[in-house]
């Protein structure tokens, strides 16, 4: 399974925290570009805010809570917030990508354990599977489900979520350049969802990206110019039994 470069949510955490120290929370106001000093945050305040009008979120089923009407202004740090949030939420996802190969993708979290397992079309079986946690070694697992081959890579400096998950986390220039608005409630998987609009300030609407997470911050549809990635299946029964390598791996 090949591993994303992508940026770490501390990165555009860094970049809300000091848009909100210097008056953020004004709609349209501009973000800094300066670089984080720490780590990757557990949380990242949110500056949702139900001035305006804007409806108070209500409660749906499973205890799921996303507003009945999108809350209106600059949705920057609410989108951060809840990605982050998701990094320390236990769930078990598959989700479906408009990838061209038509494979699952089944993501496993339990922090800080994550596995992330690839399945073909037509099959239940997983066929590569990567088991990580932040800081200690990964193990990538490949030849399945007959010819399991398992061995142990550097320790990954970002949640697996982060690097290797089918839905593509947002880069920090990207939630710097965009116009970031909440669009209409959606149901997937069985989860109430938010859903954000990426817009860039500068560009076509061909680059919007577009994103749906539940209310603890798991993603559950993504989509832009890297395809689409939608949550088919949902679950919160998550094992230490999950994040065992299909065989013994190879030092």
């Amino acid at each position: 399974m090949k591993t994303l470069a992508r940026v770490s949510l501390a990165t555009i955490a860094a970049v809300l925290v000091l848009t909100a120290a210097c008056g953020g929370k004004e709609q349209g106001a501009p973000v800094s570009s300066a670089t984080p000093t720490g780590g990757r945050p557990t949380t990242v305040a949110s500056v949702t805010s139900t001035e305006a009008g804007a409806t108070v979120p209500s409660t749906t089923e499973a205890g799921a809570t996303v507003p009945s009407t999108p809350v209106p202004g600059d949705a920057r740090a609410t989108l951060v917030d809840l990605f982050s949030r998701g990094l320390n939420t236990t769930y078990k996802v598959t989700y479906q990508t408009s990838a061209p190969d038509g494979n699952k993708y089944i993501v496993s979290n339990r922090p800080p354990l994550t596995r992330i397992d690839a399945v073909l079309p037509g099959s239940s079986s997983p066929f590569s599977s990567i088991i990580g946690t932040q800081g200690s070694a990964t193990v990538d697992c490949s030849g399945g489900p007959d010819s399991w081959e398992c061995s142990q890579t550097p320790a990954a400096g970002e949640s697996l979520l982060v690097t290797a998950s089918p839905v593509i986390f947002p880069t920090a220039s990207e939630v710097e350049s965009s116009d970031v608005r909440e669009t209409e409630a959606r149901k997937i998987a069985g989860q109430a969802a938010r859903c954000f609009r990426l817009r860039p300030l500068q560009g076509g609407a061909d680059k919007e990206i577009e994103y749906c997470l539940n209310s603890d911050g798991v993603p559950l549809f993504g989509a832009g110019s890297f395809g689409t990635t939608q949550a088919i299946e949902f679950s919160v029964d998550v094992s230490s039994e999950d994040f065992v390598p299909p065989v013994e791996p190879q030092q």
